[in-house]
C-alpha cells in the first residue's frame, strides 16, 4: 500500500490548518515506523512580504479562474493506491488525472465551513464587487471536487455541523455514504518548566488566572467572552484573564484583562492557567483543545460543532455551555473546586490526550483506515 498525503512537506508546520494536522500526522508516522505514506516535495517558490501584499486582491481570482481553464494535474499520482487530498481546490485542478486514476482518492476539508463560504466572508465585498465573475464559480470547486472524491474524511460526525449551512452538502453528500470518521491528534505542547514568570505577570498571587487563545473575532467566541468576563470581573476581584491571539475585535478595557497578541509562548500561558476557554460561536474540531487536554487544563468549552464530541467522556475536566446562565454556573462550580479535585481532573484530561489524541495513536489510526480502502 502506498499513500501521497498531497500537501507538500516544506509546508508542514505546528500551526492550524492542514499544515499543523499533517505535521502531526508525520510525527506519528515516525514514533510508529510508518514508511509508506509520503507527502508532496518541497515548494520552492516563494514571494516576499511586498509582493504578497500586492498579490493579495487577486490571489483567490487568479486561482479560481486558472483552476477553471488551465487545471494543471500530478502525474505522480498514479505512482499511489491512495491520493489524499487536504482542499477542494487542489482536488478540484487534478479532475483530468483523477479520471485516470485507478486508485481511491480521499479529501479531507480543515475549513471550519465550506471553502468557498470561508473564501468569501474572508474578501472584501469591494473584492467581491469588482471579482464577481470569478467568485460566482467559487461553490462549483467545491461541489466537484466533494463529488469527485471516493471518500470524504472528518474527525467525528459533529464536526459536519458547520457543512450544515450548505444544501448541496446536506442534500447530496450526507446521504451519500461516503463519509468515513478519523479522529485527529497533535503533539502534547511543551511549555516552560518555570511558569511563575507568566503567571506572575498576569495575575496576583491569589488569582484564579482564565486563559483564551486564538482569533479574536465572533465566530471564535471572542465577544462572547468579552461579555462574560465583564460580569465576572465587575464582582470578582480574585479573577484574572489572559488572552493570545489577535484579530478584529476590540480588548475588553480592564486592568485584570491581559492581551498578550500573537506570541510562541501561549502554551506556557495555558500551564500557568487555571482554567482554559474555548467559546466558538461555531466549529469544526479544534486542535487548540487538543493541545490544552495535553496539559491537563480543564476547559469550559461552548457546545457546538467538534465541541459536542467530548460530551462522550465522563469523569474528566470538559465542562460545556449553551449560553451565559451557564457559562456562568460552570465557571462558578470550577473556581470553586478544591485544589484536589481540580487536580483529580486535570489527570483525568491528560490520560484522555494520552490513550485517544497522541501523535501515535493518530498516525495509527489513519494507516489502519487506509488498509481498509
Amino acid at each position: 500500500m502506498k499513500v501521497l498525503e498531497y500537501w507538500p512537506i516544506s509546508k508542514l508546520e505546528p500551526i492550524g490548518g492542514p499544515s499543523g494536522y499533517l505535521y502531526y500526522l508525520s510525527l506519528g508516522l515516525k514514533e510508529n515506523n510508518i514508511t509508506d505514506i509520503d507527502f508532496l516535495p518541497a515548494k520552492t517558490k516563494t514571494y516576499d512580504k511586498k509582493t504578497k501584499k500586492m498579490l493579495m486582491p487577486f490571489f483567490f481570482p487568479y486561482k479560481i479562474m486558472s483552476a477553471l481553464l488551465f487545471p494543471k494535474g500530478n502525474k505522480e499520482i498514479h505512482k499511489y493506491d491512495i491520493v489524499h487530498f487536504h482542499n477542494t481546490h487542489d482536488l478540484f485542478v487534478n479532475r483530468k488525472e483523477i479520471k485516470k486514476f485507478k486508485g481511491k482518492v480521499i479529501l479531507t476539508c480543515h475549513s471550519p465551513e465550506p471553502r468557498f463560504l470561508e473564501i468569501l466572508h474572508s474578501v472584501s465585498f469591494f473584492e467581491r464587487i469588482i471579482f464577481f465573475w470569478a467568485y460566482l464559480f467559487l461553490p462549483q470547486i467545491d461541489k466537484q471536487a466533494f463529488s469527485i472524491c471516493d471518500r470524504l474524511v472528518f474527525p467525528c460526525k459533529e464536526a459536519l455541523d458547520p457543512y450544515h449551512r450548505w444544501n448541496y452538502f446536506k442534500n447530496k453528500i450526507e446521504s451519500s455514504g461516503k463519509i468515513d470518521y478519523v479522529l485527529s491528534g497533535c503533539a502534547k505542547i511543551i511549555a516552560e518548566e518555570n511558569i511563575d514568570k507568566y503567571r506572575n505577570s498576569v495575575a496576583d498571587k491569589d488569582d484564579f488566572l482564565v486563559c483564551y487563545v486564538g482569533r479574536h473575532n465572533k465566530i471564535k467566541g471572542y465577544d462572547d467572552l468579552k461579555l462574560f468576563a465583564s460580569k465576572i470581573l465587575a464582582s470578582d476581584k480574585k479573577v484574572s484573564f489572559v488572552l493570545c491571539g489577535v484579530g478584529p475585535s476590540r480588548p475588553l478595557d480592564h486592568p485584570k484583562w491581559h492581551e498578550i497578541g500573537w506570541t510562541k509562548e501561549s502554551k506556557s500561558y495555558i500551564k500557568a492557567s487555571d482554567l482554559f476557554i474555548l467559546p466558538n460561536r461555531s466549529t469544526y474540531f479544534d486542535l487548540v483543545l487538543l493541545e490544552v487536554l495535553s496539559q491537563g487544563k480543564i476547559v469550559l468549552i461552548s457546545e457546538t460543532g467538534g465541541n459536542r464530541f467530548f460530551k462522550t467522556f465522563e469523569n474528566v475536566g470538559i465542562f460545556f455551555y449553551n449560553n451565559e446562565h451557564e457559562f456562568m454556573k460552570k465557571f462558578n462550580y470550577i473556581k470553586g473546586l478544591s485544589l484536589e479535585e481540580r487536580r483529580c481532573l486535570e489527570n483525568a484530561n491528560k490520560e484522555l490526550f494520552n490513550n485517544m489524541f497522541s501523535t501515535k495513536v493518530f498516525a495509527s489510526n489513519y494507516y489502519e483506515y487506509y488498509k481498509t480502502l
